[in-house]
């Protein structure tokens, strides 16, 4: 029996109840006759409603008391006998009533409350597992309006996506459910924000505030599933704090919301790591599942397919530059004739800009209309994201809980990044100068290998296979842990973690290991620097190795002193010099370190204020000179700690990244070289030794990962972006370019393993690669077996027992 009419039921017997507690000499006779009329009509109820057991319960009362009335009928009811019979024939019905309100059979009534048919799926799996269940369940779904906002907060337009939902999920009118009279056992929702959310809001009667009032139960399904981790706002919606449970994906995010919950205390069990129904639903989708338009079915016609897909995040992040991206990404797809491009925006994309940035909303309308006419692609805006899987062999764009879901599948990603933020496919991971003989001594993620190339051609002349387990892993993104320094006639390859030290002799051409007392190295090596033919190695432990090239071993050679608890570690990979026979590091903080070689003794010097952050250093043979993260140059003697600043300029300034990355000393001036993690940072700036005045020598758009001097005259800067090595002279003019050439054999190699295709998710890093995505595409294997929890099954498995 269903909650509806069991209330009908109830109600009938209440009333039936009231008239016998009047009863009269006059109406009692009659009142009985209807009365046994309506309990032979209820025993007709009960049994088509309940099981043969709970039907002949309650028939079997109800029959006695039609056989007590029809008894009272034939004795007629009297003065003497009218009490007793009233009495006991209330008692009984209070008792069925009560029995009745406490009935297990009766079928819970169950609400899904969705606002966007494209976020359906959140819910879908729970509701199909209710809806199965007709003996203990009766599931609506009430599809309910909500609204666009203005950036002033007010309404701009409702909208109501009823008519978007699946042909096989019967929808109910939001107008003719009335909560607050139908009391439903459970409520779903999936939108938790109430009137928190600045671009949309469903209806204030549908707010969790409110719904908690009219249900026994109110059930918050997150609308998004994702990786690792959950932002914290997430965790603090109106929904999650009013919800009386909360079902998230896994046991590691339950840990997250019980600790962004506000107060740090959630009510016990409010969370339930019972999985995401989304993951049921791109599971078992597959391309038979959906009737394609016969315009998309002539488009793809045997091509790969490619889902696009743009979120508001990266909108939020990097408005400037996301109709350039877009810009790029037709470009690239609309010139190939094997890959149709899916392009799927969130559907409050023209909502999110018209609200948040208005500045770029005419043009992203016009590439919009342009996509749509041109009609080489598929633009996609319907609530059905799961066509879109299922139909497609790979994605790209950006990060989102789309990627989530896709990863399931076992198909290709490729995560976008915006113009500007792509690096060449020629990185470097470190490079040496080797000036006798005419090269540079480099480390390559395109193999595993010591590379040397012509300082003139960029050309290889030498490649030195290295041990594996010198590396953590190749790849785009994937930086091994090891480093290189040339010192004489040697090549120390040494790692950022651990214990592996190698040495390659260029004479010999032989690489081995060395002898090191280094037990355990758990911290990244930051800089190593030569002095006195030997090379001294540290990072943020309070510890100093030395390398001598005579006998190849690495010893420890002083233990620093404790740098106390405001000390970070160093931030620029060899930001470090040598002045009066004292190695200077800067912590990346207002604190130097300064270890006299002689004495073995160090000290922690202190320049400038708390909140300065040195992050590189270089010396003029008298002075340090100091290079602030904030675009200063400080001057400092460390004998008597006279410091003086120089302001390069104060309108370029990051609080995160170094606009300049490295300084260099010259004979009359100190040279300043922009930061290639530093967005639009490519002066090259000077401060004259003479007179203190800063010029601009030159520019270099993009920046450099590192630059260094190893003889007089010669300033080599490295440009991973670029894939090159510029040569600079004192003087801060671009003598020449060194481009490397690492042959497209070697480069096509590594270029396939960048991707690993159903085994991982892979970043944009190079101008290219979404090209290179496209070629490396598999298609996916639709038979494969695919086994995954039901979630939807398991939650509501749940909410039977509750």
């Amino acid at each position: 029996m269903d909650k509806q009419t069991r209330d009908q039921v109830v109600e009938i017997l209440t009333v039936i109840k009231e008239k016998m507690a009047h009863w009269t000499l006059i109406t009692a006779n009659s009142l009985i006759s209807e009365d046994i009329t309506v309990f032979q009509s209820l025993c007709e109820v009960m049994k088509k409603e309940f099981s043969p057991v709970r039907a002949g319960y309650y028939i079997d009362i109800f029959k006695g008391i039609i056989s007590a009335y029809q008894n009272s009928e034939i004795n007629h009811v009297n003065a003497t006998n009218i009490g007793d019979i009233s009495k006991l024939s209330i008692d009984i019905l209070v008792f069925v009533i009560k029995e009745l309100k406490e009935e297990k059979e009766i079928k819970k009534e169950i609400l899904f409350l969705p606002y966007k048919a494209s976020m359906w799926d959140s819910l879908e799996s729970i509701w199909k597992a209710a809806e199965a269940d007709k003996q203990h369940c009766n599931a609506y779904v009430v599809p309910i309006p909500y609204c666009g906002k203005n950036p002033d907060g007010t309404v701009n337009k409702w909208y109501y996506e009823g008519n978007q939902f699946p042909d096989y999920v019967p929808i109910i009118d939001f107008q003719k459910y009335d909560i607050a009279v139908r009391h439903p056992d459970v409520i779903y929702i999936h939108n938790p924000y109430d009137g928190a959310n600045r671009i949309t809001s469903v209806d204030s009667h549908y707010y969790s505030s409110e719904l908690k009032k009219y249900t026994n139960m109110l059930v918050y399904v997150p609308y998004f599933v994702v990786t690792e981790n959950i932002e914290s706002h997430f965790c603090q919606t109106p929904g999650v704090i009013n919800a009386d449970k909360v079902i998230v994906q896994s046991e590691e995010i339950k840990k997250q919301y019980e600790m962004y919950y506000p107060g740090g205390n959630p009510p016990k069990d409010k969370f339930l790591p019972l999985g995401s129904p989304k993951f049921d639903k791109v599971l078992s989708s597959e391309k038979k599942d959906f009737i394609l338009p016969s315009t998309w079915k002539n488009k793809i016609n045997g091509k790969k397919v490619i889902l696009y897909n743009t979120s508001l995040g990266a909108v939020f992040e990097n408005a400037a530059k996301t109709n350039a991206k877009l810009r790029y990404v037709f470009s690239v797809f609309k010139k190939r004739d094997d890959v149709v491009l899916w392009w799927r925006p969130h559907p409050l994309m023209k909502d999110s800009m018209k609200s948040m940035h208005p500045e770029i909303l005419y043009e992203y309308q016009q590439i919009e209309q342009n996509y749509k006419d041109e009609g080489w692609g598929i633009y996609d805006d319907t609530a059905d994201l799961h066509r879109a899987i299922a139909w497609s062999d790979a994605y790209y764009g950006d990060m989102s809980s789309v990627v989530c879901l896709y990863n399931r599948t076992g198909k290709g990603i490729l995560l976008q990044n915006l113009p500007g933020s792509l690096y060449s496919p020629y990185w470097f991971y470190d490079v040496v100068e080797d000036f006798e003989h005419d090269c540079f001594w480099f480390l390559s993620p395109v193999a595993e290998c010591l590379y040397a190339i012509d300082s003139t051609s960029g050309s290889i002349n030498n490649e030195v296979p290295l041990k594996k387990d010198l590396f953590s892993g190749k790849g785009v993104g994937s930086w091994p842990n090891i480093s290189i320094k040339k010192i004489k006639n040697q090549i120390l390859i040494y790692p950022y973690h651990g214990n592996l030290f190698y040495i390659y002799d260029i004479e010999t051409n032989k690489i081995e290991n060395i002898n090191t007392d280094i037990r355990e190295l758990n911290l990244m090596i930051m800089g190593s620097i030569e002095y006195n033919e030997c090379l001294f190695l540290w990072n943020s432990t309070p510890q100093l190795w030395v390398y001598n090239p005579k006998n190849k071993m690495i010893c420890l050679w002083n233990e620093w002193i404790n740098l106390g608890s405001k000390t970070k570690k160093m931030m620029i990979q060899d930001a470090a010099c040598i002045q009066n026979d004292r190695l200077y590091i800067p912590l990346a903080t207002n604190q130097l370190l300064e270890i006299n070689f002689y004495t073995k003794k160090a000290v922690l010097i202190s320049t400038g204020n708390e909140t300065t952050c040195y992050v590189h250093v270089t010396s003029d043979g008298e002075k340090l000179w100091l290079l602030e993260n904030s675009a200063i140059i400080d001057s400092f003697q460390p004998e008597n700690k006279q410091l003086e600043k120089y302001y390069i300029w104060t309108d370029k300034v990051s609080k995160l990244l170094p606009y300049f990355v490295y300084i260099i000393y010259t004979e009359n001036k100190i040279l300043l070289f922009p930061c290639c993690e530093h967005e639009g940072a490519k002066e090259i700036m000077a401060v004259s030794l003479q007179d203190g005045t800063i010029t601009r020598v030159n520019s270099h758009d993009g920046g450099y990962a590192m630059v260094r001097r190893t003889r007089k005259n010669y300033i080599f800067a490295l440009d991973i972006c670029k894939g090159q090595i510029d040569i600079y002279d004192d003087e801060g003019y671009l003598q020449k370019t060194v481009v490397v050439n690492m042959g497209e054999e070697r480069i096509t190699e590594w270029r396939k393993d960048c991707f690993g295709i159903g085994e991982k998710i892979a970043t944009e890093k190079y101008d290219g690669l979404l090209e290179d995505f496209i070629r490396q595409i598999e298609q996916h294997n639709e038979n494969k077996q695919r086994k995954y929890q039901e979630s939807g099954k398991c939650i509501y498995q749940w909410q039977r027992q509750v």
